[in-house]
């Protein structure tokens, strides 16, 4: 259902929108700050993405740009092969697997920063 929404929206903007945002700032962080946030240009990226510029879409946000193309990626993968991909990762591969999380949204955050 949710996706659905989603799915709904994005066929709107593409439908409607020009891309530009219309110098809206719908992001709070920067209202507030006047700084982007780490999620700041993902609308645009994934508008990017839809008109086939998959390399202005990365540009916009990289790391959301990349997660999505993972999940889009694993859920290609599980429809053609009707199995679910399941990790089990013990403590130390888990923490390791947040921090290099965490070091990634921090080399985001200071790529939208530096564009900025």
């Amino acid at each position: 259902m949710v996706f659905a929404l989603w799915a709904a929206i994005v066929a709107l903007g593409l439908r409607f929108g020009d891309g530009e945002g219309g110098g809206l700032v719908l992001c709070h962080f920067k209202r507030l700050t006047g700084r982007p946030c780490p999620s700041c240009g993902s609308s645009r990226g994934v508008l990017a993405a839809l008109h086939g510029d998959l390399v202005e879409a990365w540009a916009w946000n990289p790391l959301v740009m990349s997660v999505l193309g993972i999940l889009a990626t694993l859920t290609l993968l599980r429809l053609a092969t009707a199995k679910r991909l399941e990790v089990e990762l013990d403590p130390p591969a888990r923490w390791l697997l947040w921090s290099l999380g965490l070091v990634a949204l921090a080399a985001n955050w200071w790529w939208i920063w530096d564009r900025a």
